[in-house]
């Protein structure tokens, strides 16, 4: 046979393949090794195991009482074609629990353990806890189940608008505005909403010699037991100025299921209170410090403040005082000069102040000096129990000899002197 007639029959190959019927498909370029394939499937198989939910994914409890253990079980059925693998079986919280278990043909239950296959057709439940104690408002605790599944997990959700065995009325005591050294003394009920009668007693770790507190039985019996305790709270003798709060337990001799603990290892059941109160200093300056911003060599400068006095037998006019204002080793408090004058307290501040001052703070100019910031203090001796003294502060930075802060300078701003401010012989 010649060569080009060899080329033709094998280009009539394919047409007469076509006339008797489809042939075999070519094969791939590059065919997978054997059983390759069946791997990839059964690892895409592996991750769509299916469970279906006998029930609802989220049980609500509704409303219920602080200390009670709340149970719900979980009803799940495993479907589809592929087992099911749990790996863990995760709680959001410390305050619940959870826990898998097979279930047979009869109803008998055997606990699941984790990256065990449980095969389509098994029943899957999960015994879930909620625990309320020292909870209180709305408690939402997803259980979640981490799998072969679609996603990867299953959430379950507990829920429950859990309400305080022990409730204060009104729900915060408030010892309201008031002069460090006076002495309100303000009252709440704390009451057993569920109608237990107990003892309470003031919890150690939150008492402090900022607060006194006393506890009264209102109904008690003849053993010391009620249901309802006047709490009551007053300024201790180490109260410092300012909003202060004090988150307070009272701990009662009853457990967390509600019974009397009688030498039980259960943690006892707490009331919880919280006094805040807005101490207000004998003397206080507004603002508490004078910034002057950037001042240059012999730059005039001038600061207002308001200083309030709400205890009687104090004149600050009459009060020693003394200067302080330093950059770093410099002493430059001969630099800047205070005046007070009195002036009309403010109306309608409760308390409402008994005196008032304008205290206004200035310089002529610094000295020659290097860059940097100036801290300055204007103590008065009040020499109260209550209040030793009245710091007012005061803040510069200077632009130094040279022109321009130098390094470690922290400008607060382009504000120099006031327009109009005063300069002094």
């Amino acid at each position: 046979m010649r060569v080009h007639e060899f080329l033709l029959r094998i280009a009539w190959l394919p047409l007469l393949a076509t006339a008797c019927g489809p042939g075999p498909e070519a094969p791939a370029a590059n065919p997978a090794p054997a059983g390759a394939s069946a791997a990839s499937a059964q690892r895409a198989a592996a991750v769509s195991a299916e469970i279906a939910l006998l029930g609802p994914a989220r049980h609500d409890f509704g409303r219920v009482f602080e200390g009670v253990a709340l149970e719900h079980r979980f009803e799940l059925e495993v479907r589809g074609q592929q087992p099911l693998e749990l790996i863990n079986v995760h709680k959001s919280c410390g305050c619940t629990k959870a826990e898998a278990f097979l279930v047979g043909p009869g109803g008998e239950r055997s606990p699941l353990a984790m990256k065990t296959p449980v095969p389509p057709g098994t029943r899957i439940e999960v015994d879930a806890v909620l625990d309320t104690f020292g909870r209180s408002g709305k408690q939402v605790k997803p259980i979640t189940l981490y799998g072969n599944l679609p996603g990867g997990r299953q959430e379950l959700t507990l829920e429950a608008e859990v309400e305080s065995l022990l409730a204060l009325d009104p729900p915060i005591l408030d010892l309201g505005r008031f002069v460090l050294g006076s002495a309100p003394r303000r009252s709440a009920v704390l009451s057993s909403k569920a109608g237990q009668r107990l003892r309470l007693s003031p919890a150690p770790e939150g008492l402090t010699e900022e607060l006194d507190v006393a506890v009264l039985a209102l109904d008690p019996d003849g053993e010391g037991r009620a249901t309802r305790f006047e709490i009551s709270a007053w300024p201790g003798p180490a109260l410092q100025p300012g909003m202060r709060s004090f988150p307070l337990s009272f701990v009662s001799d009853l457990g967390a299921d509600g019974q009397p603990l009688s030498g039980r290892s259960q943690e006892a059941l707490r009331g919880r209170v919280v006094v805040q109160a807005q101490v207000v200093a004998p003397v206080e300056a507004r603002p508490p410090s004078a910034a002057f911003g950037v001042l240059a060599v012999d730059q005039a400068a001038e600061r207002s403040l308001e200083l309030q006095v709400y205890a009687s037998g104090i004149d600050l006019t009459l009060t020693p005082a003394r200067l302080s204002v330093r950059l770093g080793e410099l002493d430059l408090s001969e630099a800047f000069r205070y005046e007070l004058a009195p002036i009309e307290p403010s109306p309608g501040v409760a308390p409402q102040p008994l005196a008032a001052y304008r205290l206004r703070l200035w310089t002529d100019g610094l000295p020659p000096s290097p860059a940097g910031t100036l801290l300055g203090r204007l103590t008065f001796d009040l020499g109260r129990a209550e209040q030793r003294e009245l710091v007012v502060g005061l803040t510069a930075t200077a632009r130094g000899s040279s022109g321009g802060p130098g390094p470690g300078a922290t400008p607060q701003g382009p504000l120099g002197a006031l327009p109009g401010a005063p300069r002094r012989p």
